[in-house]
């Protein structure tokens, strides 16, 4: 099948029927696929699109170059950086008590990413001791610096070796495209496809570290969860428990803006101060008589 049928695609599915011993034996599904991820691992065989082939010379020559391609730990980061900024987006975000949106921050490896009202400070980290150290430093960052968040995760190997793997084709794809001739162009193609799947599933991987992550804000735990491996979400929901913390005199004079602009509308014409929007009632923004404010703090509005 990997050399000589041209008309059967050669995904594993095929190959397993066309290794099937007889009538009423056990499927041999799971060991073909093992088979073949030790030969591709082995650069015995090509895979592109779910399909198998023997490598010709020239694609023997092209899996040995990039094999040879490790990436650098600022490479790596630059990688990581990427991805988060991607799960980043749209951005999270949190009304608090319905009358302000408040931002998520991103930052990583010292760099702000993406700008916010609290800033999450990731820190991803290989799991074992690796991350246990991780939990605590970011314990420790979030007691002394306590207007942000720090969220640490554990990338295990899986998802390490998705992100080497992109790395490997954004890399061979930027040394070969100088390179001309038809047999390079499909080369590209493959590779510019290999290269999208790997992201993807380094995403995916990032996606559900993070979840399972640990978020510490002053000292404190918050486990981020979202049965979706939503990341918006999760942060969405940390930020709605943070937040309260921050701006713990916000409930005071929290106001949609609608509700503001009608309230100093109201007032600016008002003859007296009877009658005026129920928001300077319930929040004891102004303590009314005939004839003047005592108090004059003002509801903020978003």
């Amino acid at each position: 099948l990997l050399q000589y049928v041209q008309t059967v695609p050669v995904t594993a599915e095929n190959l397993a029927a066309g290794l099937y011993p007889r009538v009423g034996a056990d499927p041999v599904s799971a060991e073909v696929r093992a088979a073949l991820a030790a030969l591709v691992a082995a650069q015995r065989v090509r895979v592109a699109d779910g399909r198998y082939k023997l490598p010709s010379a020239v694609e023997e020559s092209w899996e040995r170059d990039r094999a040879a391609i490790a990436p650098r730990p600022a490479e790596v980061n630059q990688l990581s950086q990427e991805a988060l900024h991607a799960l980043w987006t749209p951005q999270p975000t949190h009304a608090l008590l319905s009358a302000r949106t408040f931002r998520a921050g991103l930052a990583f490896n010292g760099r702000d990413v993406v700008g916010g009202d609290l800033m999450f400070h990731l820190v991803l980290s290989s799991a074992g001791a690796d991350h246990s150290a991780a939990m605590e430093e970011c314990r420790t960052r979030s007691q002394q610096q306590r207007d942000a968040a720090f969220w640490a995760v554990a990338v295990d190997r899986a998802a390490d070796r998705e992100r080497e793997e992109a790395f490997r084709s954004r890399e061979i794809i930027q040394r070969k495209e100088r390179e001309a001739g038809a047999a390079n162009a499909d080369l590209l193609a493959a590779e510019r496809a290999r290269l999208r799947a790997h992201e993807a599933a380094f995403r995916d991987a990032l996606r559900r570290a993070l979840v399972a992550g640990a978020v510490y804000y002053r000292g404190a735990e918050r486990l981020p969860s979202d049965p979706n491996n939503d990341v918006a979400r999760a942060v969405s929901a940390i930020l709605g428990e943070a937040l309260p913390v921050v701006y713990d005199r916000y409930a005071e004079g929290a106001a949609k803006a609608s509700d503001a602009v009608a309230g100093i509308t109201a007032l600016a014409t008002a003859v007296n101060f009877e009658g005026l929007p129920a928001i300077f009632q319930d929040r004891k923004s102004t303590r009314l008589n005939s004839s003047h404010v005592s108090e004059s703090r003002m509801p903020s509005s978003a």
